[in-house]
């Protein structure tokens, strides 16, 4: 078996960036929930979930 050293790996480049508010409003949809269903699980105010995936300060 070839052993591999650090220096031969190539670090992947950036493909997408997404902000906080996207992945949880991505995820959320995933799941089929709405903002009311994510916020009842979560314990907040599902305004706060809006502002969130808004990208908008809490």
């Amino acid at each position: 078996m070839k052993h591999t050293r650090k220096e031969d790996f190539i670090p992947a480049k950036n493909r997408a960036v997404l902000t906080t508010g996207e992945i949880v409003k991505m995820l959320r949809e995933l799941k089929g929930w709405t903002q009311e269903n994510l916020a009842k699980s979560c314990g907040i105010n599902d305004k706060n979930i809006s502002l969130l995936e808004n990208n908008h300060d809490i």
